[in-house]
């Protein structure tokens, strides 16, 4: 990495950290509607992180703090999707998902397993460790957690679509 002191001191000045990790948890970047974050594209994104943290220790509080913003705001729309679905009854066995809120809930699994997937390459050194608990990192991650979990009869459709994929099809039948 090669950034000079007064180029770090303009990235700290612009905090572009924020805006670049949108992407990790915007419906717009999510499959289907985007192929910009197949593969290990999250795992790239992660990875320049912790170089640029590793090279520039002055922008780690800024990174971390970007990092858990971001994870919050992923658990804020985790809640407001719970919200939704139970205003709309999804865990009823009666009553089948909304093709919309089905569509959040993939979104949010992929958000969870976007930030997996870029904290693997950050957390794997132990400098950065420390800073993320610091910033409330754990937290999120406990936070977000069960806002994962689908609801009601949803949730046994998946954990049946996942164990045995020839029951999947019979699993998201509406009969």
């Amino acid at each position: 990495l090669s950034l000079t002191a007064d180029g770090a001191a303009k990235v700290k000045e612009k905090n572009p950290f924020p805006s670049i990790l949108k992407i990790l948890h915007q419906p717009k970047y999510a499959m289907p509607r985007s192929r910009c974050l197949l593969n290990e594209m999250t795992a790239i994104v992660g990875n320049g992180l912790d170089e640029i943290m590793r090279h520039v220790p002055s922008l780690r509080e800024q990174v971390m703090s970007a990092i858990v913003g971001a994870m919050k705001e992923t658990v804020r729309i985790g809640q407001d999707l719970v919200v939704r679905e139970e205003a709309y009854g999804c865990n009823s066995s009666t009553v089948s998902p909304d093709t919309a809120l089905e569509s959040e809930r993939t979104c949010l699994m992929l958000y969870a397993l976007n930030f997996g997937q870029m904290l693997e390459q950050i957390l794997h050194s132990q400098d950065h460790c420390e800073p993320f608990v610091q910033t409330g990192g754990v937290d999120a991650i406990i936070d977000m957690f069960p806002l994962l979990l689908p609801p009601g009869q949803q949730f046994i459709a998946s954990g049946s679509c996942l164990s045995c994929p020839s029951v999947s099809t019979l699993a998201h039948t509406t009969t």
